[in-house]
């Protein structure tokens, strides 16, 4: 089966960290499509002047930056054509911005039906900022229905998927998520953690029932557990993260322990790990 992803691309060659993250991550290429997307700032919104000599300056900063962007989508281009996909698996599209970079990038994705969006340096930034502890109805009505990729500074010689799971039916999107993206690469194995906690239940039902949906398209030997007894959940996440270099961390965007209107429509732990993760992608079902 095909897997389509938005790969959101900024302005600096420097950060292109979706195309980077896709080129090491993926060994079987098969079946991969890839839009690389470049959102172009526009100026004029930002000035209401009549003054010709400013829409003049203002046309001319839109131009430098999608010549930039452009840019920035031919070095991605490269940067995974280099580590072996197709020229056919990959299109790229310059897109005028006519809200915020985040309201754009949801709409143009959800249009899409994309499998995965991965997002870029300005979108993570972005993106952060947005789910704030004091979530907005403007975010809420953005109605995301699909994976989200949050990827800063990725490491190349990182491996395996953490696969957090606390009996949530958000975490077991995230383990269909994971079996669906890793049924092909064999390379990598998927871990699968649960913290121990009084409201999540049986820590063996729950990784049990993760199980379950994991082997439905991958391996049982690709599939190993970590339980953890205690302990702040978003901590000892980045800590294993780190400890063990996991390419990624899989989460459903809302536990079982959501309780304020920001933890109702994303995680406290999500939150965390979308602020402070680095080197691993971290990949939110919704």
């Amino acid at each position: 089966m095909e897997k389509h992803f938005l790969i959101t691309v900024g302005d600096d060659p420097q950060y292109l960290y979706g195309a980077k993250f896709m080129a090491f991550f993926f060994k079987d290429k098969t079946g991969l499509k890839l839009n690389l997307l470049y959102m172009a700032s526009r100026f004029d919104c930002i000035c209401e002047s009549d003054n010709p000599r400013l829409h003049e300056i203002n046309a001319r900063l839109a131009e430098i930056y999608r010549k930039k962007g452009e840019l920035a989508l031919k070095e991605s281009r490269r940067i995974l054509q280099e580590h072996g996909f197709s020229s056919r698996q990959i299109s790229t599209k310059v897109f005028d911005l006519i809200h915020d970079v985040v309201q754009n990038t949801v709409e143009y994705a959800r249009v899409g039906a994309y499998n995965a969006l991965l997002l870029c340096r300005r979108g993570c930034s972005v993106f952060a900022k947005t789910f704030r502890p004091i979530v907005s109805e403007a975010i809420i009505d953005l109605q995301i229905d699909f994976p989200v990729w949050i990827i800063r500074r990725p490491q190349p010689d990182r491996k395996n998927v953490l696969l957090c799971v606390d009996g949530s039916e958000a975490s077991l999107h995230a383990a269909d998520h994971v079996a669906f993206m890793l049924e092909q690469q064999e390379q990598h194995k998927i871990i699968l953690f649960h913290l121990r906690r009084e409201e999540s239940g049986d820590p063996e039902t729950v990784l049990d029932q993760a199980r379950q949906r994991l082997t439905e398209r991958i391996e049982s030997h690709r599939i190993d557990t970590l339980l953890i007894q205690g302990g702040r959940v978003s901590e000892t996440i980045l800590n294993e993260a780190t400890r063990e270099g996991f390419a990624a961390v899989a989460i459903g965007r809302r536990g079982q322990s959501a309780g304020s209107p920001a933890e109702k429509h994303m995680g406290s732990t999500c939150i965390n790990l979308l602020h402070n993760l680095e080197g691993a992608a971290l990949w939110v079902k919704w």
